[in-house]
């Protein structure tokens, strides 16, 4: 029998999507930050050929959670679950801080305000559109945004959930509702960053 094709546990792992499970929906892949700084994510991937073993997804899965927790916790990341149905998989994942999540996903991640995030050396000087229901609204710049809202910048082109309204994006999203943006172009190259209060 042939082993689980390494780049689909890959891609298990490193592309969350964040589900029902956890009281979040969305229709694709995700990461949703918490007002504690936790975050949460589930990947869903398709798992529809004979060859692959729920069995050997598991076992590979509860291992690289722990080697992760034995170098930096047993709270640091979190199994959820993992099911496998109607050909696909899907694992969810807690962490407990932004860190957490960039270290085991190999991705970069920043959640705090627009303050703490040019202190940890972040350029934010973009085009930033104000959020007016689920369309974008007038251009602006970081400089006549207030410096204590949050901010959540990612690389990585995936769906992002926040725990608060976003006020403002970089032009690189669209607004899915409230509290919710995906990438407009999930081929295009650097960082997605979206203000919230």
């Amino acid at each position: 029998m042939k082993k689980i094709s390494i780049t689909l546990i890959i891609s298990l792992i490193l592309v969350l999507l964040v589900g029902c499970g956890s009281g979040i929906k969305t229709d694709e892949s995700a990461i949703s930050v918490k007002k504690n700084g936790k975050i949460t994510g589930v990947s869903i991937e398709a798992f529809d050929k004979s060859y692959y073993s729920e069995e050997e997804l598991s076992d590979f899965v509860e291992k690289t959670i722990k080697e992760y927790q034995q170098e930096n916790g047993d709270s640091s990341v979190k199994l959820e679950s993992l099911k496998v149905e109607e050909g696909k998989a899907t694992l969810y994942i807690n962490y407990e801080t932004p860190t957490d999540y960039a270290k085991f996903n190999g991705e970069e991640l920043f959640v705090g305000t627009i303050l703490d995030a040019m202190a940890a050396g972040y350029n934010l000087d973009t085009t930033y559109y104000e959020v007016s229901g689920t369309t974008l609204g007038t251009a602006t710049s970081i400089d006549l945004i207030d410096d204590d809202y949050k901010v959540v910048i990612v690389k990585e082109k995936i769906r992002v959930i926040v725990p608060g309204k976003i006020k403002f994006v970089s032009d690189n999203l669209t607004i899915i509702d409230k509290n919710t943006v995906t990438p407009t172009n999930k081929n295009a190259t650097g960082y997605s960053i979206i203000i919230y209060k």
